[in-house]
């Protein structure tokens, strides 16, 4: 187990477990995540990453929220339309994305929303200036 992926005593039991990254993740996607965690900071920044089918290539889809150094709330608006997009085109979520500028790359109980749109989750921590980036995983959703 990495650092990035310890757990908090007070999380134990929580529903996200530490997780390797998924067979999709390439270079190419950990610098558009750190990208727009660096274009959002010092504020949280969430998306989804999303592919055009089960096996085609994944990018980040930033969401439209309104955030602060410690949370994030997505327009509901814009999630709906997302929805009905993914639906439409037939796209499918493979993870969630989000970060902590001003903490580390492990999930808070506030995070529990996101396992309703993936099993898997990247988590972007941001601690004296450096970005970590941490996968964990919702199994049972």
């Amino acid at each position: 187990m990495t650092p990035e992926h310890r757990v908090p005593a007070g999380l134990r039991g929580f529903r996200f477990v530490p997780a390797p990254s998924p067979p999709w993740w390439t270079v190419q996607c950990q610098r558009e995540a750190e990208r727009a965690a660096r274009a959002s900071f010092p504020l949280e920044v969430c998306g989804l990453w999303i592919a055009a089918s089960a096996t085609g290539p994944v990018r980040l889809n930033v969401l439209p929220a309104q955030a602060s150094p410690v949370s994030f709330q997505a327009d509901p608006q814009a999630v709906i339309q997302l929805a009905y997009r993914l639906v439409d085109d037939k796209a499918v979520v493979r993870a969630t994305f989000h970060s902590h500028p001003f903490g580390f790359a492990c999930p808070s109980r506030f995070d529990e929303p996101l396992a309703d749109w993936a099993e898997d989750h990247l988590i972007a921590g941001c601690r004296a200036g450096a970005w970590t980036f941490a996968w964990w995983r919702t199994p049972h959703r």
